[in-house]
């Protein structure tokens, strides 16, 4: 029997609440997924058999699922010591490839018969092993058997689909004198609603999941901050606040990442972020992002009052209070997922191949077949052209491009089939440009002259310049395109 590798190890996952028979081996269906992990919406890429009524059982991998439960109570550690092994209660290490599959489409499956060890005992739960093109195995298992297993809860309402139930936090711990809040109290979803903006926040275990939509920015579309919750402090007194005596009764730290998708962005901007009790404001690329201050606390209405601090003149102030109340869905959130899915399928940059150098300017050459003469900005030496001319120009683009990021591509009308097709392909690459939302604009050239350029939003540049002969020059027509980053 082939050795069933660590790094691909995978646990099944069945939503149907009936058990279903299937043949000994088959198809097994490609099946994306949404299921609810402690009120937040996760999408799984999964497998499904279908019984002979065509009524589908769904699996996920065994390392997507610990991936998601980790620091959540019901998190498991994954390991191989000649059968699979899962050890309840210990963190997960990412081995890479989590959330994803090695291979698309539907894939032909066997009957799994290697043994699972839960905590060193032995374990019997179904399997089915999917192979890859390379031919590593990938084992797969019932989600409730997993639940059963591992101690969480699986469970479908019509509301809610599919959803699971780790049962709060494993660390970290609450503040312990009597009688206060303590994180435990705080898990699931919380929902605001303010004058220009809606808001999720997410509490699963130690994670941290902050949705914001921003209505009627010209800027901003959305904020979403996720990370891993550091700290849980009672009356605490932030440092270097505009009122130094205010006391908050608590305050929530975290360290993870923030995105902010603005208005016009092709995908969001995502910044490092980390707050401390020493230090909680942290710069995010945009203003600036603080810890979560509770400032009021009803839980027999399941409401609670946050406040976010902004960094104004060096001094913190708390102006940004939002009235969150408990909810059964993340509306916000699911938005955000949606739309994002939707703005990654019609992006335009997986439509046309881009250069290498310039991941955000579309390839002029790869679009139309087209071979790059410039050699890295280079002019090449001609019977028409004076020798030290040629040198001279290299000698100037070289000092170009050490004061700047700037890279000249070239292609020849010879190529292209003539002048006249070259430049309408030049103007077939400025509408796509448009597209992947390149604006026109006239901008001072190296040279001290006016250019036309085409600009994004990540600041790079793109102009173009043809060569046409005139006079006793002699030499096929080119396109040159020069591109620049500009920040």
């Amino acid at each position: 029997m082939k050795k069933i590798l660590s790094a691909t190890l995978a646990l099944a996952m069945t939503l149907s609440l009936l058990p279903a028979a299937f043949a000994a081996g088959g198809t097994a269906y490609a099946s994306t997924q949404a299921v609810e992990v402690d009120g937040k919406k996760v999408e799984f890429q999964m497998y499904a058999l279908k019984d002979a009524a065509g009524n589908p059982t769904n699996y996920v991998k065994l390392r997507d699922v610990a991936h998601v439960l980790n620091g959540t109570k019901a998190q498991f550690s994954v390991g191989y010591d000649g059968s699979i092994s899962v050890t309840t209660g210990q963190p997960y290490a990412d081995a890479g490839g989590e959330m994803t599959t090695p291979y698309s489409g539907d894939r032909a499956y066997r009957d799994g018969s290697g043994s699972v060890k839960v905590n060193g005992q032995s374990a019997s739960l179904e399997s089915i092993i999917l192979t890859d093109d390379a031919g590593g195995d990938y084992t797969y298992f019932k989600l409730r058997d997993l639940g059963s297993a591992l101690g969480f809860k699986v469970d479908w309402t019509a509301d809610r689909g599919v959803f699971i139930e780790t049962g709060g936090a494993s660390q970290p711990t609450a503040p312990a004198s009597d009688g206060k809040l303590t994180l435990d109290q705080l898990q699931g979803i919380w929902h605001a609603e303010g004058d220009d903006t809606v808001i999720d926040l997410i509490i699963s275990g130690n994670q941290i999941t902050e949705c914001r939509h921003v209505i009627g920015s010209d800027y901003v579309n959305y904020i979403l901050n996720t990370g891993t919750i550091t700290d849980f402090q009672s009356d605490y007194t932030p440092k270097d606040s505009v009122d130094e005596t205010k006391t908050y009764p608590y305050a929530i730290f975290w360290s993870g990442t923030h995105e902010r998708w603005g208005k016009g962005d092709l995908e969001p901007k995502k910044y490092s972020v980390t707050v401390t009790p020493d230090n909680p404001v942290s710069a995010g690329g945009y203003g600036y992002l603080g810890a979560y201050y509770i400032d009021e606390v009803d839980l027999e209405n399941n409401r609670i009052g946050f406040k976010y601090m902004e960094d104004l003149l060096k001094k913190v102030e708390y102006r940004r209070h939002y009235e969150y109340t408990k909810a059964s869905s993340s509306p916000v959130y699911d938005m955000y997922v949606a739309d994002l899915k939707e703005a990654k399928e019609n992006n335009p940059y997986n439509k046309y191949p881009t250069y290498v150098k310039f991941p955000k300017v579309p390839d002029f050459g790869g679009i139309f077949g087209l071979t790059d003469h410039a050699n890295h900005g280079k002019l090449e030496y001609g019977s028409w052209m004076d020798p030290a001319w040629v040198d001279m120009m290299n000698e100037l683009n070289d000092e170009l491009a050490s004061i700047s990021d700037i890279t000249i591509y070239t292609y020849k009308s010879a190529d292209a089939g003539g002048y006249d097709k070259l430049l309408e392909m030049e103007r077939q690459y400025i509408e796509i440009l448009k597209v992947c939302g390149f604006k026109s604009e006239m901008a001072q050239t190296a040279l001290g002259g006016r250019g036309h350029y085409y600009t994004n939003k990540e600041g790079t540049s793109v102009s173009f310049n043809w060569q046409k002969p005139s006079g006793y020059q002699i030499f096929p027509p080119a396109l040159s395109i020069s591109v620049q980053s500009t920040r």
